[in-house]
């Protein structure tokens, strides 16, 4: 897997801060990930807007750059499956001197099998197994360790993940082995961070789950698909999902229009 290669970061709209709200986006430099950036900062709030490679995510600059309005964006190198990497990041956002504190936190990093959505159980290999593990369920966890100072410190106190509507098991279906079994795991940890530091814990955290629908990305589309939902439709949905957490948010699952759905 690529590792994050720079320590550099990318600050726009400094000077503009209105005492916005603080989110920080996994997997941000393209796809979903950088429509999240894109309308938090339109809504006037700040993003700290995370990738891999900041280097090489030309759309998330660009919509960085572009941005004029109050609030403020950076771009933050991380890989959620290198523990090196997000043991880095609140040292590497403290040393922005934006801010201290988290107010919600998007868990969007995501990866599939190399070959999905064909990815039955008879060919289904160890390697994408566990990257997609690794990556999607793994990753949320370290992040969620690493940041818990700041999202206690924070106002907002949401931890939202992204899931999908693949992980239920009641709604179960064959394929994509890798990617399912790995966005159940990510549910039942949305579940036990809400148990340990959610509503009614000294934390207080609110959590949810969203799938974010079928979405007309580089994933979505592969093996020549047409997905019916747009990324600024979803993110518009999830937003609203977000803006509507509360004390009822105890790690519920629920899709982008926030519809609940089965385990």
């Amino acid at each position: 897997m690529e590792r994050a290669a720079r320590t550099s970061t990318h600050v726009v709209g400094a000077a503009h801060r209105a005492a916005p709200s603080v989110w920080l986006v996994t997997g941000a430099s393209r796809g979903i990930g950088v429509e999240w950036v894109r309308q938090i900062l339109a809504r006037g709030d700040s993003v700290i807007a995370t990738c891999r490679t900041p280097a090489t995510a030309t759309e998330l600059n660009q919509v960085l750059e572009a941005h004029s309005g109050p609030g403020f964006g950076l771009c933050l190198p991380l890989d959620v499956a290198s523990e090196e990497s997000v043991s880095a990041l609140p040292s590497a956002i403290a040393a922005t001197g934006q801010s201290a504190t988290i107010d919600v936190l998007v868990h969007n990093a995501g990866i599939s099998a190399p070959t999905h959505p064909v990815d039955p159980l008879e060919t289904a290999n160890k390697q994408a197994l566990m990257d997609c593990f690794e990556t999607n369920c793994v990753g949320p966890l370290l992040v969620t360790q690493a940041l818990l100072p700041m999202l206690r410190a924070g106002s907002g106190r949401k931890v939202f993940f992204v899931s999908t509507a693949m992980a239920s098991l009641a709604g179960a279906a064959a394929g994509s082995v890798s990617y399912r079994t790995s966005k159940a795991a990510l549910n039942m940890l949305g579940r036990l961070v809400s148990l340990e530091h959610g509503v009614g814990t000294k934390d207080g955290l609110a959590v949810t789950l969203c799938h974010p629908g079928w979405v007309d990305t580089d994933m979505g589309a592969a093996g020549n698909r047409s997905p019916p939902v747009r990324p600024v439709d979803s993110v518009a949905g999830m937003l609203a999902v977000v803006d509507s957490m509360g004390p009822h948010s105890m790690g519920d699952f629920v899709d982008f229009e926030g519809n609940s759905l089965e385990w």
